[in-house]
Parts: structure tokens; C-alpha cells; sequence
């Protein structure tokens, strides 16, 4: 049997393979024997090792299982055939799990996925990573299981300011819960304990900036900085930062009513689309339209050598402040 788990989203792959393995050895070898385990590019394991431990029979039980660790995101192209012909052997006694934490398109594609996926004893877990209202949810599971109470509107604001990376947010949830002490957590136990991301970061800078204070922006700038964010990254964040504004004031010099919908209509979070929206207001069109001709022009200058990153960034801030 071949078992493959894939995907995105760290948390759930450690989840599902710490599903097998503990059905494994409570059900199929209490003794522990017949458990072996490579991660590929850090063990050194290369195809005899492997496939070695895939034949071997097993030892005082009916089964053997054997976990391989980042195969497809190691093997070379080349090297696909020789592993697909070997794996495509393995005995019935041997439950062989790939894990890959790699993006589930790009295992798909990969000529091992492809040669043994259609095997009769195979099976295919792919977890990819949350998003929107599912993130959500499971955030409100995920507090109740650690003995916390968390609301959908505070899963919404604790996923927008932290992003999707399921780590991540399972360490602020931890801090939270604690924190709470059985108690709702609140969005002042949030901005209490939860670090934004660096793009909520960018966001509030842009904030500042759009109610022209200059004393708060320069702080926010210097704190990015700080914290190690390069300045062709926050060039990149301000340009997308900028376009936003820029679609939703075009939106809105044609369609004044056109505010209610902007979440739907520019795919945004609707806690982003609001406070886009908010910002785009403190611009007018003429004013966004000259910063993004400035932005275009910054940006070719940074990426050609002809300018300095750091430069062109504070040229932007600076004029986005002057208007």
C-alpha cells in the first residue's frame, strides 16, 4: 500500500500522519518495530536505503510501516522513473507513506505522483490550506479544542491580521487561550498579544500616510525595517497597496453606489475592502493616478540600478505625504 500526503498546509499533514502512525502501532505493532522513518535531503536517504526498508518484511507483525519525507520536493526529474519502478513493487506488507509539504499542484504534476497514483493499493490525501470561511471555522473549532471561546467575527480579525499560515495562527490561538483564561477572547486581547503580519504592518502604514501623519508613518517605516523587511519588499507591498486604492477609486468615480460591493467586485476581504475603501477616500483619482505613474517609474529605477530601494521607497512615502 502507497499512501500519499500532500499539500500546503503543515498542520493538517502533521495531523494525518500522526492519524496513521498512531493507528499503526496501537493496532498493527504495539512493539514499535516496524517503524521506519527517512527525510530526504536531511538523513542522506537515497534509493537503496529506502527501498531496502520498503521490501523488508516485517518483524514479529503482520505489517511494516515505512515514512519517506519530502521525496517529490527532493527527487530529481530524472530520477522519477527509477523510484516510480521501484515504489510501484512494494509488497502489501509494507504501508509506504509519502509525506510532501509542497504546494498539491505542483505534486500532481510530478512524473512519481503521476506513475503510481492509478496503483490499486494507493491512496491520495491532499490538505491544502485554509482560507475565507472554512479558515475561519476552523479557528472556532480549533479555540474550543484548546478550552477557549472564540467568535467568527474575532476568527475573522485574528486571520487578517496573522494571514493563513495554519502554524502560525495555532500559536497565537495558544497565546490567546491562555491568555483568556476561559473567558471570550476579545479584539482587545488581540491587539494585546497578536503581532500583525508584515502586509497588516504595510496596511497600517498606508493608513497613516492617507491621514497625512507623517509622525506615525515614519514609525511604522522604521519598525518594518527594523524587523528585516528589505526595501524591494516594501516597494512591492506599496505598489499593491496603491493599486488597491487606485481600482477602488475608479470604482467609485464610476459607480458612487459601488462601495458595498468592492469586497466581491476586487476580491478582498471584506475587512480589507473597508478600509481601503476608507483610504482611497482621503485621495482623489488625479492624485493616485500621478503615484502610480511615479510608482512605475520608481520601480523600474530600483530594478535597473539606476536608483537605490531604500530611495525610491522614501521618495514614495514622501510624495504620498506631501499630497
Amino acid at each position: 500500500m502507497i499512501i500519499f500526503i500532500y499539500g500546503d498546509d503543515g498542520v493538517r499533514l502533521k495531523a494525518k500522519l500522526l492519524q496513521l502512525t498512531t493507528q499503526f502501532t496501537t493496532k498493527l505493532d504495539t512493539t514499535g518495530l516496524n517503524l521506519t522513518s527517512f527525510i530526504i535531503g536531511q538523513d542522506r536517504a537515497d534509493y537503496p536505503d529506502v527501498l531496502q526498508a520498503v521490501m523488508s518484511s516485517p518483524f514479529l507483525s503482520e505489517k511494516r510501516l515505512v515514512v519517506v519525507h519530502n521525496l517529490i520536493d527532493g527527487l530529481k526529474k530524472d530520477d522519477a522513473i527509477l523510484w516510480s519502478e521501484g515504489l510501484a513493487k512494494t509488497p502489501s506488507s509494507t504501508i509506504l507513506v509519502l509525506v510532501d509539504n509542497l504546494d498539491s499542484a505542483k505534486v500532481e504534476k510530478h512524473e512519481l505522483f503521476k506513475r503510481l497514483k492509478d496503483g490499486a493499493e494507493v491512496h491520495t490525501y491532499s490538505e491544502v490550506k485554509r482560507t475565507g470561511a472554512a479558515l475561519y471555522a476552523w479557528l472556532v473549532d480549533e479555540a474550543k479544542k484548546q478550552g477557549g471561546q472564540l467568535s467568527l467575527s474575532i476568527a475573522t480579525d485574528l486571520a487578517t491580521r496573522v494571514g493563513s499560515d495554519a502554524w502560525q495562527l495555532q500559536n497565537e490561538l495558544a497565546k490567546l487561550v491562555a491568555y483568556a483564561n476561559g473567558q471570550s477572547i476579545t479584539t482587545a486581547m488581540l491587539d494585546l498579544l497578536v503581532q500583525s503580519s508584515s502586509e497588516s504592518n504595510i496596511f497600517a502604514f498606508v493608513d497613516a500616510i492617507s491621514q497625512r501623519d507623517a509622525k506615525n508613518a515614519l514609525r511604522l517605516l522604521a519598525t518594518e525595517r527594523a524587523a528585516g523587511s528589505v526595501d524591494f519588499y516594501l516597494l512591492t507591498m506599496l505598489a499593491r497597496q496603491i493599486r488597491i486604492l487606485l481600482q477602488i477609486r475608479v470604482l467609485l468615480a464610476d459607480e458612487p453606489g459601488a462601495a458595498a460591493d468592492i469586497s466581491k467586485r476586487l476580491s478582498l476581504h471584506p475587512f480589507v475592502a473597508g478600509k481601503a475603501t476608507g483610504q482611497a477616500k482621503r485621495f482623489t483619482l488625479l492624485q493616485l493616478l500621478n503615484l502610480h505613474q511615479l510608482l512605475v517609474k520608481l520601480d523600474q529605477d530600483a530594478k535597473t540600478g539606476a536608483l537605490d530601494a531604500g530611495l525610491a521607497v522614501d521618495r514614495l512615502v514622501a510624495e504620498m505625504l506631501a499630497i
